[in-house]
């Protein structure tokens, strides 16, 4: 009994050290395309913070209805999908993703959690109008303030990089 608990440890331990032997192995064979990700992800968000400069309330009200029509999507495939799946068999319950989400206490669990934080993001919104008016004050004089000194953007890769050295 000892010995087959230390050979499933040891077992289970080889299976781990080959798990992050391949994750190892697919970041270097795609490091480029990571680069590539984080520079386009680099641009996407200083062309946010120029855009946030001319148009913060626009910006700033679109966030937020965006999220919230998200939001009411997900929602709303959630309840579509467990309707189309209530009437089925039930199967026996395996941690899988593509079996899991094809049962339809799933999707009821994720519909139900997705409109309480759907609810209670509109009852936020609603509370918070207001504050959120100041604070798309506020950061239309910090986008200002940071467009004139654009190196303040870059201070930590730069901090990075001399930490690298």
């Amino acid at each position: 009994s000892n010995e087959t608990s230390k050979l499933e440890e040891l077992e289970a331990n080889f299976q781990a050290t080959f798990l992050a032997q391949k994750v190892l192995d697919d970041i270097t064979k795609s490091w480029k395309h990571i680069l590539v990700i984080i520079i386009i992800g680099l641009l996407v968000c200083l062309l946010y913070v120029v855009l946030l400069r001319f148009l913060a309330k626009l910006m700033v009200w679109l966030s937020i209805v965006l999220f919230i029509v998200i939001f009411a999507a997900g929602t709303l495939f959630s309840f579509l999908r467990w309707n189309k799946l209530k009437n089925q068999q039930a199967k026996e319950w395996k941690w899988d993703v593509s079996v899991v989400l094809n049962y339809a206490k799933t999707w009821l669990i994720i519909g139900i959690v997705c409109a309480i934080i759907l609810g209670i993001i509109l009852l936020m919104l609603l509370v918070l109008r207001k504050r959120i008016a100041i604070a798309v004050e506020i950061l239309k004089s910090t986008s200002r303030a940071v467009g004139n000194m654009m190196l303040v953007l870059f201070w930590p890769i730069f901090t990075f990089v001399m930490y690298l050295l």
